[in-house]
């Protein structure tokens, strides 16, 4: 994540002073940078190849159940279309991630406790039926499976694994064999959930999940805002110029927004994830991406959660760069990223988490580190509380969506990249001029706005 940083472990930690260092980082993970992606069970096929390639695999599959007589009875033709739907997820989101990503792979549930199960996040293809089906595709080599399994009481540091599929010898031969198969093929169901909420992480290597919850006044407001802001962008001129990650083609069309609130509130998180652009190096979004035709900018708000946090205290401040504490000069680096990791804890930071010793003077203990931070920053002692962080974050989204839509009200088409905007260079000034007056207006604190072209 950006504005709100957790640090990440180092090559390398100093062996001989291993007392003063946690061994775990107990911040929170963004919530869309994991390893392997999550199935997508809204993912359709929208051009003929890609069409056709469902058609063979469903044909395939059911005259292997016939040849093997697994099946006693024929499916009722609502069971049948339910098939075919699972088949064609299946199969449009391994392509999908195949074309983006070769060889990675996508993360599915076989837990029958989810699967079939109601509430707003329900997708056909999430039946108990699933596992059955992508085993029968994995038999048939359309798919490759890997199954899971669960933490072993009794062989501690064995931890759960999550079953995960890729494409198949079938499936990229076929699909290998005929290049007209692009991303631009694939859409998603306009009926997929746009205001998620995610519960509660126990621990760094708890995954999480999505939750349901009641429909209220602020969800549907949230979730309006969020349809008004997808329009635009499908309707917006976007272009790339370029390839994406490892040379692949960019899927233009993969422009839906979600936003993903946390820790079961919708006062915690709320940031926007999706679209191709969130998914470019930086470098390549300031080359190769156009809007109207035009190069475009990237604004970006500074040091977002320290001036937020001064806002909630009513303290306006001082520093020109909240991460040059007096005390640790020359160590910016080890400052941010401690900064950061105290405002995502339950409890008060004591120690140094995994990998962050070393950003500092060997013979600065952790305890020091953060005394000076909060004497420099009075607000993080004054104001801390267990995952503030969160809260952070939450008033920082409600910030950037104001803006997008104030953008949209004159005929402004922005891209949302966490605390920043990619705009087209025409667009600059107004949008600098927006960020700042919202920012002010929601924190009393003057923002500052990066440029990079």
């Amino acid at each position: 994540m950006r504005g709100v940083e957790i640090p990440s472990p180092m090559n390398e930690i100093d062996q001989d002073l291993p007392d003063d260092e946690e061994l775990e980082d107990d911040g929170l993970a963004p919530a869309e940078e994991l390893d392997d992606r999550d199935f997508n069970p809204h993912r359709v096929p929208i051009g003929s190849w890609a069409k056709t390639l469902v058609e063979e695999a469903i044909r395939d599959v059911l005259a292997q159940e016939e040849r093997k007589k697994t099946r006693v009875r024929a499916r009722r033709a609502v069971d049948l279309k339910t098939f075919e739907h699972t088949v064609s997820a299946i199969l449009c989101d391994v392509v999908h991630r195949q074309l983006s990503d070769p060889g990675e792979w996508i993360t599915v549930t076989f837990d029958k406790s989810v699967l079939g199960c109601g509430g707003r996040y329900r997708a056909t293809a999430l039946n108990t039926k699933l596992p059955d089906i992508v085993r029968a595709l994995d038999a048939r080599r359309w798919i490759e499976l890997e199954v899971g399994y669960h933490e072993h009481p009794f062989r501690q540091g064995r931890p759960s694994k999550q079953t995960r599929i890729r494409a198949g010898e079938t499936l990229t031969r076929l699909y290998t064999d005929n290049n007209t198969i692009r991303l631009s093929d694939y859409d998603l169901e306009d009926s997929e959930e746009v205001v998620i909420l995610r519960r509660r992480r126990e621990s760094h290597r708890d995954r999480g999940g999505d939750t349901d919850y009641p429909e209220t006044e602020q969800t549907t407001r949230y979730r309006e805002d969020l349809r008004r802001i997808n329009k635009a962008l499908r309707d917006a001129s976007l272009s790339f110029i370029g390839t994406g990650h490892n040379g692949r083609e960019v899927d233009l069309g993969d422009r839906r927004l979600r936003r993903i609130f946390n820790d079961g509130s919708f006062e915690r998180g709320g940031r926007l994830y999706g679209g191709f652009w969130q998914g470019l190096k930086s470098e390549d979004r300031a080359r190769g991406l156009r809007l109207n035709g035009q190069p475009t900018v990237t604004l970006d708000y500074g040091q977002t959660a320290l001036r937020i946090l001064y806002g909630m205290a009513g303290i306006q401040p001082t520093w020109e760069d909240g991460y040059q504490v007096p005390g640790l000069e020359g160590h910016r680096e080890g400052v941010k990223t401690l900064l950061n990791a105290m405002l995502n804890r339950d409890t008060p930071l004591q120690k140094f988490p995994k990998g962050v010793r070393q950003l500092f003077p060997r013979n600065t203990p952790a305890w020091q580190a953060v005394r000076l931070i909060e004497t420099f920053h009075p607000p993080l002692k004054t104001k801390w509380r267990p995952r503030v962080g969160m809260e952070l974050m939450f008033r920082e989204s409600q910030i950037l969506v104001e803006v997008l839509l104030r953008l949209l009200d004159l005929k402004i088409v922005a891209l949302p990249v966490h605390d920043a905007l990619i705009v087209s260079q025409a667009n600059q000034g107004v949008t600098q001029e927006l960020m700042l007056e919202v920012f002010h207006t929601h924190t009393s604190i003057e923002a500052k706005v990066g440029i990079s072209r």
